[in-house]
């Protein structure tokens, strides 16, 4: 099961969103796309390149003046034919027991 795409709008966070990075390690076998759409006044390439990532994960740079709403509808332009799409805010914190739980219940 390698067909979970993931979205994460990000604006100015690169902490958290490093954080949430981190995490997705461990549901690395599940991912097809990790897409992140950034918003952020800073370039995030360089800190993102230095993450020890399990999964590759696509950088797209938007508009500052436009919304989030925006920015997860950019992202679909890059969904391919994956089973599962994830909008993921990237404040968020994921557990390994989080994940072991999702693929159990999509494994039903």
């Amino acid at each position: 099961m390698n067909n979970f795409f993931i979205v994460i709008p990000t604006r100015d966070r690169l902490d958290f969103l490093c954080n949430l990075l981190k995490d997705l390690n461990y549901f690395t076998p599940y991912i097809s796309q990790v897409l992140i759409v950034d918003q952020s006044v800073d370039s995030m390439d360089e800190p993102l390149a230095g993450l020890n990532l399990g999964f590759k994960y696509t950088l797209v740079k938007n508009s500052r003046s436009s919304s989030v709403n925006h920015s997860r509808n950019l992202a679909l332009d890059y969904y391919k034919d994956e089973e599962f799409l994830f909008f993921m805010d990237d404040d968020l914190r994921i557990s390994k027991s989080v994940f072991d739980g999702i693929v159990s219940f999509l494994n039903k």
